[in-house]
């Protein structure tokens, strides 16, 4: 084992299952209560207890940081492939939820006592690597994105974020469509749904996008627009591949 390449580590104890509702199933319907809210309820309020781990069967919540001034931060969808909320805290030995959390459609969940199920997830050493592995997963994702949108105004992560997609996704046509709707930009660029509305006028209007049929469209002409107003600003960052 200590001669093996880290890459054959990480195949070793890769796991494809995703700690979700559907990993611990049986474990929820013997422990646990289907709960349902409707769309727009809030789930989680920021600050609270940590009473209860949720765990998502059916439809997509939002969670959001809200600070004093009243901005908020939208960082993470979820669904019922990766859907727990409350996890994070529990783990963590946290006694307050680090987010609220917000229903963007009808949601069926299951709500399983905190200390059940981390005990659970302490006695099962299959659980325990699942949980790290999201956990380890999530925190990169964040990093990597806070780190590349720290101080950033919103139009212009907007900027940044089409630029790459054009980047990315450009072929012989000259437009490219972006096959997202408005709560995956809020969550991918960590601002709220308002923002990422108003975002999107300010760039129709000053032409750096286009949209069509509530769909972003973005032309060579569009991308050179935007690609002018960074680097006009001084704005500078790698391109993902």
């Amino acid at each position: 084992m200590t001669n093996m390449k880290l890459t054959q580590l990480w195949q070793y104890y890769q796991s494809d299952n995703l700690f979700n509702y559907a990993s611990v199933r049986p474990f929820l319907e013997e422990y646990g209560e289907m709960v349902q809210f409707s769309k727009g309820r809030q789930l989680i309020e920021q600050g609270g207890y940590p009473e209860f781990v949720y765990f998502i069967v059916k439809g997509l919540v939002v969670g959001k940081k809200i600070y004093r001034n009243g901005n908020e931060f939208t960082y993470f969808l979820a669904d019922n492939k990766a859907g727990n909320i409350g996890l994070l805290e529990v783990l963590a030995h946290q006694v307050h939820y680090a987010a609220a959390v917000e229903c963007l459609t009808d949601v069926t969940l299951v709500k399983v006592p905190a200390p059940l199920i981390y005990q659970k997830i302490m006695e099962d050493p299959v659980l325990l690597r699942e949980c790290v592995a999201l956990l380890a997963n999530d925190l990169y994702e964040v990093s990597n994105k806070e780190g590349r949108f720290y101080r950033l105004r919103g139009i212009d992560r907007a900027r940044i974020y089409f630029v790459e997609y054009y980047e990315n996704n450009r072929s012989d046509e000259d437009r490219v469509a972006v096959d997202k709707k408005q709560r995956e930009f809020s969550a991918e660029l960590g601002i709220s749904i308002r923002t990422v509305d108003r975002v999107i006028k300010e760039l129709t209007k000053t032409k750096e996008i286009q949209y069509v049929n509530r769909k972003v469209m973005i032309t060579a002409t569009n991308y050179q627009r935007m690609m002018a107003n960074l680097t006009n600003k001084g704005v500078s960052w790698t391109i993902k591949n």
